[in-house]
């Protein structure tokens, strides 16, 4: 978390994320030329920042949320915290963002829909992490043109939710590639679901009057 500042060997920059609000201590080592080492304590404190993605852009803030209708720049960004969804009646725009968890191992999903309705997701990147995009009691949720990919468990999970339109997406080289749980009245539409593990397409727990095409 700390970065070297160039040209300054002896100056670091820590650079905080979304939730490392709070009280810290850390202690200043020095060492002189007879490698006696001495050190001394200061505090830092992090102030709570306000957590609208589009405050950050162009860069996308790990663990950040879509509050309006946001449109992120193109590139690869590091999102070990993914990004969700906090807001009804918003768009969401990747713009070919490619969101990268970094750490295939984690347990943490690149996108987060839970209790909303009339959200559209368009145009992202989505690897690595446990679920590429998870939904959960929302409606009228479309996504479309997107690639989730590398994923430990599923590439688009959806739970408890109606009305839903994939259209033009790809789902690859995860465990599970597409995953409805209790998921009525939904459009799975020209999505290519390829390479992934145990499945492509899951239907469970209900799920129903869903048309694939």
């Amino acid at each position: 978390r700390f970065a070297p500042v160039n040209g300054n060997p002896s100056t670091f920059v820590w650079k905080t994320g979304l939730k490392d609000a709070g009280a810290y201590v850390f202690k200043a080592v020095a060492t002189d030329e007879n490698n006696l080492n001495g050190g001394v304590d200061f505090n830092v404190f992090v102030n709570e920042s306000d957590s609208n993605c589009k405050l950050y852009l162009p860069r996308i803030m790990s663990g950040c949320e879509i509050k309006e209708d946001t449109t992120f720049s193109p590139g690869t960004y590091a999102v070990p915290e993914g990004i969700s969804i906090a807001n009804d009646n918003v768009k969401l725009d990747c713009n070919g963002a490619v969101m990268d968890n970094t750490n295939p191992q984690d347990d943490s999903r690149g996108i987060t829909v839970v209790g909303r309705r009339n959200i559209e997701i368009s145009n992202c990147a989505v690897k690595n992490g446990m679920d590429g995009l998870y939904v959960e009691r929302s409606s009228d949720i479309r996504v479309k043109n997107s690639l989730f990919s590398l994923m430990r468990e599923n590439g688009v999970y959806v739970k408890d939710s109606s009305l839903l339109r994939l259209e033009g997406n790809t789902v690859t080289e995860t465990q599970w590639g597409i995953r409805f749980e209790n998921v009525q009245q939904s459009l799975l539409l020209k999505n290519q679901i390829n390479k992934n593990r145990n499945a492509q397409l899951t239907l469970w727990s209900g799920s129903s009057n869903n048309n694939i095409t």
